[in-house]
């Protein structure tokens, strides 16, 4: 948990960093240091950088679908590294207003046709879902994403959900 507080002001200094953007900042860093703590690498995009960043969908699509309604989220693409962009594992990690549209995203992303290979509720208003292109523990792509569902499974602030029909 993460305590600010200051002595002697009527509110924050005038360059100070909103909490919200703290904390946003530290659950998707939290979440994405679970992948390297399953001996799973992280693979640079290749837009550069760590991760994919995801701005809020337009008003439009977020009134169409709940599962559209985030406040940000970026992708991680994570090993094995080797495989072409499009057809490596993911890691989704999403931001929304509050525990209720998160949940109700979760639930409304599980009844779809293309749905992640599993999904956590992280913290009261983060979702981590876990995308991978063969989901079977008989590859190196689907043993990457157990490995990566067992790290996060282990973040304090997680609790999985199933995704399944």
């Amino acid at each position: 948990m993460l305590v600010l507080s200051g002595c002697g002001r009527a509110g924050p200094p005038a360059d100070a960093v909103p909490p919200a953007a703290i904390d946003a900042a530290g659950v998707f860093e939290e979440v994405a240091a679970a992948v390297p703590k399953a001996r799973i690498a992280l693979c640079a995009p290749a837009e550069g950088g760590t991760f994919i960043p995801l701005p809020a969908p337009a008003p439009t699509a977020a009134a169409a679908a709940t599962y559209f309604r985030y406040l940000e989220g970026r992708i991680y693409e994570f090993g094995p590294c080797e495989a072409p962009a499009n057809r490596r594992n993911e890691l989704r990690v999403f931001r929304y207003v509050d525990a209720g549209t998160r949940d109700a995203a979760i639930r409304d992303m599980a009844l779809r046709h293309t749905r992640p290979t599993s999904a956590f509720a992280v913290g009261d208003t983060y979702e981590a879902q876990i995308w991978s292109p063969a989901p079977s523990l008989e590859g190196p792509m689907g043993q990457a994403a157990a490995a990566v569902h067992f790290a996060i499974s282990r973040v304090e602030a997680a609790r999985h959900l199933d995704v399944g029909p």
